[in-house]
């Protein structure tokens, strides 16, 4: 290959490279990327039939976001995972050496996702009324809902129900 060719050759590369270019300056300019946030959605807006399979699935989003952590934690506490030294809450889970600042969060997601579940029920009978029993959602708000309390009753040494006076963790069992 002579000089005169690989000069022809970068030319080219160069007119490619400024086609593309164009071309994409193009492509974007005819592009509205803004964003508009509508705001938090209204608590209303969930009382309608057709919000309550989303209402169940952010049951189980809870669930497993409160379990999965807490299951991790015990992993790490019990040896059966290793953790890396990246944080702190982990080191002292694998030390056996935690106490309450290191499982409130724990504690704080079990507690929402009972009350996520519980207050979805509540929500999803006064909506759907008679249709409540046979609406197929409703055993598996149900089942979030028990699997809620139990991970409370299995791991949690006292019971607070929505802000009330602490009672044995037997109290989530019952609910």
């Amino acid at each position: 290959m002579t000089h005169q060719d690989s000069r022809k050759n970068a030319l080219r590369r160069l007119g490619l490279r400024a086609a593309t270019l164009a071309v994409a300056a193009v492509a974007a300019t005819g592009c509205d990327l803004t964003v508009t946030n509508p705001g938090a959605l209204d608590d209303d807006a969930l009382n309608n039939r057709q919000a309550m399979a989303g209402l169940v699935n952010g049951m189980s989003g809870d669930l497993s976001f409160a379990l999965g952590n807490y299951l991790n934690r015990v992993a790490v506490g019990s040896g059966e995972l290793w953790h890396a030294g990246n944080f702190v809450t982990e080191a002292a889970f694998f030390r056996g050496d935690f106490g309450p600042n290191e499982v409130n969060q724990d504690w704080a997601r079990m507690h929402r996702a009972r009350w996520v579940a519980e207050n979805g029920l509540q929500r999803m009978r006064g909506v759907l009324g008679t249709d409540f029993e046979s609406f197929p959602e409703t055993p598996r708000a149900y089942l979030y809902a028990g699997f809620a309390n139990r991970l409370l009753g299995e791991n949690a040494c006292v019971a607070v129900i929505d802000g009330g006076a602490a009672q044995p963790s037997s109290v989530h069992f019952e609910r």
